[in-house]
């Protein structure tokens, strides 16, 4: 009568309690034995930094090798079909991709046709399907979160800071104690590995040796390590990027500041770097002073225009231009509105209010 159970034989059963087949882990294991053999990619969930207006990134599309466990991520504009097929040709380099998996996206589609390898995609609407993907999206951006608040860098320099994320965990050994890298090229990492926003000291290339005043100073500089300068193929060419620390006093490190300063915006490409020991991060104490003590938040509210803030500016300020009024006049002190209306209130008189007033008086007369 009520069909509690379902009937496989009941037609309005079968039609009213339909679901999708369960998904198990491990599901989705293949037999893999070499780089390319099976990638899958998705772009980022960006539509809230996007919307808060964040102009320092857009898009990003997250690549991960399944056989290696090379995962990359490449910022971008849009969603276009140019972007992906850029990003996937700037992962692949040289080698051969057998197989692509990720959901039936319009750009996914095209950008694996112009590159001529097979796509395998998920079920339209069910996440889940994705799964490999979407957890992948999410280990980078908690990832990602945590190393921007260790350095005491805000949202804006995500663009960067993922990228320096996404190479330490490729160089950092897995679960059997070998890293992603060295199932790429066959070595480990030979490079300094070193977090995002650390304080470093660095040589810097001819193209900006300004930072030098004279011949006699250091060669080295102090600077902020802001990550790797990875080659197409995922391949490494010994250059690492650095800010200069006396840049680094121009930017805002509110939790919400929504751009880097054009200075901060290109880092300096160097060979040489040397990490500051004991592991020092510089801006973090500024960072936490502008985020988590009242004195910093005050300053914050007000650059943003608290109306009690600027009120209270205002009054300030009228209170100095009496003070400066000392040629001999009236020294009484000029009564702003606020100390107008509430004498007026003390009075029992009510102030002058333009045609509410005159209105008021008529009545009154008659």
């Amino acid at each position: 009568m009520t069909h509690r159970c379902k009937n496989p034989y009941c037609n309005s059963c079968v039609r009213a309690k339909m679901k999708h087949h369960k998904t198990y882990r491990g599901a989705f294991r293949r037999k893999l034995t070499k780089f390319g053999d099976l990638i899958t990619f998705d772009f980022m969930d960006t539509r809230k930094t996007t919307k808060l207006g964040y102009d320092t990134v857009k898009e990003i599309l997250v690549i991960c090798d399944r056989f290696t466990g090379i995962i990359q991520s490449y910022p971008s504009p849009t969603k276009s079909t140019e972007d992906v097929v850029r990003a996937v040709k700037y992962f692949m380099g040289r080698r051969t991709i057998r197989e692509a998996y990720s959901d039936k996206a319009r750009q996914f589609v095209k950008g694996m046709e112009a590159l001529k390898i097979p796509f395998d995609h998920a079920l339209p609407g069910r996440p889940s399907t994705n799964s490999l993907a979407e957890r992948n999206n999410q280990f980078v951006i908690a990832t990602t979160t945590t190393c921007l608040l260790e350095a005491g860098l805000p949202a804006c320099f995500l663009k960067l800071a993922i990228r320096c994320v996404c190479h330490l965990l490729n160089v950092e050994p897995g679960e059997d104690d070998v890293s992603a890298w060295c199932k790429l090229h066959g070595t480990e990492f030979k490079g300094e590995k070193i977090p995002f926003g650390a304080l470093v000291y660095f040589k810097p290339s001819g193209a900006r040796a300004n930072e030098q005043a004279h011949k006699y100073d250091p060669k080295g500089i102090p600077g902020v390590f802001a990550g790797y300068e990875i080659a197409p193929g995922v391949n490494w060419r010994r250059q690492y990027m650095a800010w200069a620390l006396s840049d680094m006093t121009k930017q805002n490190y509110s939790f919400n500041a929504k751009t880097i300063i054009d200075k901060l915006r290109h880092p300096h490409l160097t060979e040489k770097i040397e990490v500051h020991l004991p592991l020092t991060f510089p801006c973090k104490d500024i960072y936490e002073k502008v985020n988590t003590t009242l004195e910093g938040l005050a300053v914050k509210v007000r650059l943003t225009g608290s109306p009690d803030f600027l009120e209270d500016q205002q009054d300030e300020d009228d209170d100095d231009e009496d003070d400066d009024d000392g040629d001999g006049g009236d020294d009484k002190p000029k009564k702003g509105k606020i100390t107008n209306r509430v004498e007026h209130q003390e009075e029992g008189v009510q102030p002058h209010d333009g045609r509410d007033g005159r209105q008021t008086r008529q009545r009154e007369e008659r």
